[in-house]
């Protein structure tokens, strides 16, 4: 799926997804400041809750108000490019900036119905849109099971 991003957002969103755990929505209503760039070799992500964002399982019964999970390395290199490029792009960041944008660098969410098409046109190019029924097989939640 990687080699077939045409861009450092969509491999960014990618590599976070499958290295951390999060759900997409979460990923998509993260901002920058939500990230700790600190560490040597990872990068830790803090996720508070927040209407809209499921959160807690059924086995913590609501406990919680806030998790940290951790991207690998590649991740975190990806993200730091993807970032570097929406700034020389002209936008400006700051720690209230969504950490994935829209694609024109504009300072918008993205919806999940955004990043799903995305998701689609990535499985047609690498050959891997096989559906069954109407769903197809590999979706974004996958990203999440892999991890």
């Amino acid at each position: 799926m990687l080699t077939h991003a045409s861009g450092s957002r969509d491999r960014a969103a990618i590599l976070i997804l499958a290295s951390s755990g999060l759900r997409i929505g979460t990923l998509l209503s993260l901002k920058v400041g939500n990230v700790n760039f600190e560490y040597p070799d990872v990068a830790s992500i803090k996720v508070e809750r927040q209407r809209g964002r499921k959160f807690v399982g059924k086995r913590s019964r609501g406990q919680g108000r806030v998790f940290y999970t951790f991207i690998t390395s590649e991740a975190k290199e990806e993200l730091k490019k993807y970032l570097e490029e929406r700034k020389r792009a002209g936008e400006k960041l700051t720690s209230e900036s969504p950490l994935i944008g829209d694609v024109y660098y504009n300072g918008k969410f993205l919806t999940i119905e955004d990043f799903e098409r995305v998701w689609y046109r990535l499985l047609k190019r690498a050959g891997l849109d096989e559906k069954s029924n109407k769903w197809y097989l590999l979706h974004l939640h996958t990203l999440r099971k892999y991890f």
